[in-house]
């Protein structure tokens, strides 16, 4: 049988994993739902360049994720260059905003990888010019002109635009900065992040105030009125970060909790797991198993290292993990895909 960590290990892990890569950030963010073999084939025998240019690029990038995630970096990082290289052909025979806008994808995953795993500051250089995308000034990324692609724009398709490198920014600049950058310039990040788009607390991504949090600021204002899953998470950052957390808190949170599963999966387990170490931290287990339980059946089809890492945790690894696409298959659909892209 599996040994479970003490309740002075859950108790100094809980800090860490509000603030680590392991579950990432709870806010809410865009789920990738699972695919299989078949369906993705099929798929990519149904690109078709010279025709309708939306499943080309929504198939690619999709590809170029599943790829990361088999460790082929490599392969992921020549299908987004591939991609924008046809991109660039494209426009150079007049398409229309909407699909210039799918072409911002491909870059988004170039920022990523580079930011993840590569240089982080030429990835905030990146991020630095999609800010200025957001912000209806003069963009320039991967040395391509993109705020030139919407001059013509109808101004509800600018706005769309905007709003994707907003959210974009907002995200991927709040990721980074947990994973790669010295926390003592979380806080910094943060608030600049809120001073620019405040009301990001209400509608769009909640990132920058989940920085805040995690630096250790407090929740002000009225938001805790307006968007009371927000003021969820700052109760469990606040109890995971001073002291002994207190079990009528935790069980208030652990009874209200389903308001969170409006949400997403990923987001719902993501904290579940956390409230499962905070129970675990004053000597709940089981109830911190239950949540547990809960977390890993939520997150397993959508991350499955952290399913894993739950399982282990806290059910003596017991749970079956999704089977994702096998790398030589998506090597053999990237090749097709290419083929296709050269059409």
């Amino acid at each position: 049988m599996t040994q479970v960590a003490s309740r002075d290990d859950h108790r100094a892990r809980v800090p860490e994993l509000l603030a680590t890569a392991r579950t990432g950030l709870i806010s809410p963010e865009d789920l990738v739902e699972p695919i299989s073999a078949d369906e993705f084939a099929d798929r990519v025998a149904r690109v078709a360049p010279g025709h309708d240019l939306e499943p080309v690029f929504v198939t690619c990038n999709r590809l170029a994720l599943e790829l990361y995630r088999a460790g082929s970096l490599e392969r992921a990082v020549d299908l987004c260059h591939r991609l924008l290289e046809f991109a660039d052909r494209r426009q150079l025979e007049g398409v229309e905003p909407a699909v210039s806008a799918l072409a911002l994808q491909p870059m988004v995953n170039l920022i990523r990888v580079e930011g993840y795993t590569g240089e982080v500051s030429t990835a905030f250089e990146h991020l630095a010019e999609l800010e200025n995308l957001a912000l209806g000034h003069e963009a320039v990324i991967f040395g391509r002109p993109v705020s030139s692609w919407f001059g013509a724009a109808s101004p509800a398709d600018r706005r769309w635009v905007q709003c994707f490198a907003r959210n974009v920014v907002i995200v991927e600049t709040a990721k980074m900065t947990l994973r790669r950058v010295p926390s003592s310039s979380w806080r910094a990040t943060a608030r600049r992040l809120i001073g620019m788009w405040p009301d990001t607390g209400i509608s769009g991504p909640w990132h920058s105030h989940e920085l805040w949090m995690v630096s250790g600021g407090q929740m002000r204002g009225g938001l805790l009125d307006v968007a009371p899953e927000l003021g969820m998470l700052a109760r469990t950052y606040s109890l995971a970060s001073f002291g002994e957390p207190d079990l009528t808190q935790l069980v208030d949170l652990y009874d209200v909790r389903t308001s969170f599963a409006r949400k997403n999966s990923l987001s719902a387990g993501r904290f579940r797991s956390v409230l499962a170490h905070l129970l675990m931290s004053v000597g709940d287990r089981r109830r911190a198993a239950v949540v547990a339980r809960e977390a890993v059946d939520l997150v397993v089809a959508y991350d499955g290292r952290l399913a894993a890492y739950l399982a282990q945790e806290f059910l003596d690894g017991d749970v079956v993990l999704a089977a994702g696409l096998s790398e030589p298959t998506l090597l053999q659909l990237d090749s097709e895909l290419i083929a296709r892209l050269e059409w």
